[in-house]
């Protein structure tokens, strides 16, 4: 509808109100009437101007304000750019998922299937403390990007999913540590390792973002 024509229905519409209530109520309610129906500076009903002025610079700053990174395409050069640094980290993403389900679907059927070795609190656990420690480095090379990210969002109060599985995945890891290292500090009942756990999560988030990713390019290119 062009501009003029919305324009004039408005103003009618406002006037045909303010003549009901002039000639229906009496003049006190007729008065609130003409506050509720009357008609807005024409700086609010028709702005002449964008509510919000901002430049790529501001907008990129209060991004990385919030613990986040942002970038500002040019032209279709930088739009290529991107494209293909999406594509690295979509392969790396593959990866990182290959990594954490090779060590911790293993861990999760073996233990499922009881063939794991049980904790021994008169000895060192030694198969666990190693395999507490490949764990560890797995989980850093496959999900460091959670870790970072929860780290930065800590640190600007900034809360989010990278929060809740670095919680989780740490959690877990620590527990089964201590677990390994003093089995008898906690109940029989309550001895039990976690390890597996944390792979398979980060595992799965790095599947899913990585499909989330492929999708993603998929409909940019239609």
């Amino acid at each position: 509808m062009p501009y003029c024509l919305s324009k004039n229905i408005i103003c009618g519409i406002t006037f045909y109100f303010r003549f009901l209530c002039w000639v229906l109520c009496p003049p006190l309610p007729s008065f609130f009437f003409f506050l509720m129906f009357r008609r807005p500076p024409k700086s609010t009903l028709f702005p002449s101007t964008p509510l919000f002025r901002s430049d790529a610079a501001e907008l990129i700053a209060a991004i990385r304000a919030t613990g986040r990174d942002a970038t500002e395409i040019h032209s279709a050069a930088n739009e290529s750019e991107r494209e293909i640094a999406e594509q690295l980290r979509y392969k790396e993403l593959l990866k990182q998922f290959a990594v954490a389900a090779a060590v911790g679907a293993p861990l999760f059927i073996t233990g499922m299937a009881g063939w794991l070795p049980q904790l021994s609190t008169e000895s060192i656990n030694t198969f666990w403390i190693v395999l507490g420690l490949l764990t560890l480095a797995v989980m850093f090379y496959s999900g460091h990007h959670f870790y970072r990210g929860a780290v930065r969002g800590l640190r600007h109060l900034q809360f989010d999913m990278d929060t809740l599985i670095a919680t989780g995945t740490g959690s877990a890891w620590l527990y089964s540590m201590v677990i390994t290292l003093w089995p008898a500090s906690v109940p029989e009942m309550g001895r039990h390792i976690y390890f597996e756990a944390a792979l398979v999560i980060i595992a799965l988030i790095n599947l899913g973002q990585a499909l989330e990713m492929r999708a993603r390019g998929k409909t940019s290119e239609a």
